[in-house]
């Protein structure tokens, strides 16, 4: 499945970073709107928030880049129109 959290937290502005074992390499666009690391690796991941800390501007970047990509199909009302489209097509 698809942690709904990931795009939650796009749409807060906050760059993401998951791993390889997750859905999140379908919206995460690595060093774009946040990070893929690989799985089993907190060097990795603490690499990622420590770049982020010491490049302000980079991660300001990424922040507008996450709000951005939310909009892009992961709102709400998105999630409702695919749910409405599922339950129509298994009607007919």
């Amino acid at each position: 499945g698809f942690g709904m959290v990931i795009p939650q937290l796009l749409g807060c502005g906050m760059p993401v970073i998951v791993t390889t074992n997750t859905a999140g390499e379908d919206i995460i666009e690595n060093g774009y709107n946040g990070f893929i690391v690989p799985i089993r690796d907190p060097d990795a991941i603490a690499d990622k928030i420590t770049y982020l800390y010491e490049n302000r501007p980079e991660l300001e970047k990424m922040k507008v880049n996450a709000e951005a990509t939310s909009k892009m199909g992961f709102t709400w009302d998105d999630y409702g129109r695919r749910y409405v489209e599922n339950l129509e097509n298994l009607i007919a």
